[in-house]
Order: C-alpha cells, then sequence, then structure tokens
C-alpha cells in the first residue's frame, strides 16, 4: 500500500483516531497547515514524517497529549542512526465517568536510565559472544 491510499484518512475516521502531534501543535486541525508551511522549516522530519502517535479515548480513560516532539539521533561521529526523525509523545491519563475499577493492580516506575544502560551493554556483549562462538559456522558458510 501507497502512503497516499488513504489508510492515514481511514484511521483518523473510521478508527475515530487522533494524531498527538496534530492535536497539540496544530489545534486538532488535520488540513490546514499553512502555518507551518509559513515558518520555511521544512515540514519532513520537523512537524511531519512516517512516525506518528495515534490514539484514542475508551475503556473508561481520555487520554490528553501533554508533549509531542520530532527528534533525530546521531551516531559518535555525527551520521544520522535513521532516515528520519523519530516522534516521542507522553500523555495524561483521565478517568472518565464510565470508568471501572478492574481489581488489578497498575503501578507507574520511572526509567532508570543506568539499569537501560546496563541491560545495553550485557545484550552487546551477549551478542558479540554469540557471534564468538558461531565464528566457525560464518566460515562454512564463506
Amino acid at each position: 500500500m501507497k502512503d497516499d491510499d488513504g489508510l492515514k484518512e481511514y484511521m483518523l475516521g473510521a478508527c475515530s483516531l487522533k494524531e498527538a502531534w496534530v492535536e497539540l501543535h496544530n489545534g486538532g486541525n488535520y488540513t490546514d497547515f499553512s502555518s507551518y508551511f509559513a515558518t520555511g522549516v521544512p515540514a519532513w522530519g520537523h512537524w511531519d514524517s512516517v512516525e506518528k502517535f495515534f490514539y484514542r479515548d475508551g475503556g473508561g480513560v481520555s487520554l490528553v497529549p501533554v508533549e509531542s516532539e520530532y527528534e533525530y539521533f546521531y551516531a559518535e561521529d555525527g551520521t544520522s542512526l535513521s532516515d528520519h526523525a523519530s516522534l516521542s509523545a507522553v500523555f495524561d491519563v483521565i478517568k472518565t465517568d464510565d470508568f471501572k475499577e478492574s481489581g488489578i493492580s497498575l503501578s507507574v516506575t520511572s526509567r532508570n536510565k543506568f539499569e537501560d544502560f546496563i541491560k545495553r551493554i550485557f545484550l552487546i556483549f551477549t551478542d558479540l559472544f554469540k557471534a564468538l562462538t558461531h565464528l566457525g559456522d560464518l566460515k562454512n558458510v564463506l
């Protein structure tokens, strides 16, 4: 399916989804982006991208986007890690009148950057170990 086959319009219309960036930065207007074109900042990777955060209310909660940002990530040598910007979004979750407690206890934990770093290092060494232990298999393939 090509980008212009109406998938986005279908998701917004028939599925009743909203897009976080449009709701926050364009007042919920999905058709007029003239104010962003007027800035002279290119759309791609600054306020438009293949990255989208679609969402909808339901199940006793209302989702309210409070932050949405496109960001490029770079390697140490300055080269881009992707051909497009990544999108992050933060939402407030609000109970609505039809909210029903499930009895399941949930907790929200903040992300621990040090633990994330250690996990990544562990995965790198795990992959390196696997590659080295299968080096003989690689020689047979080559």
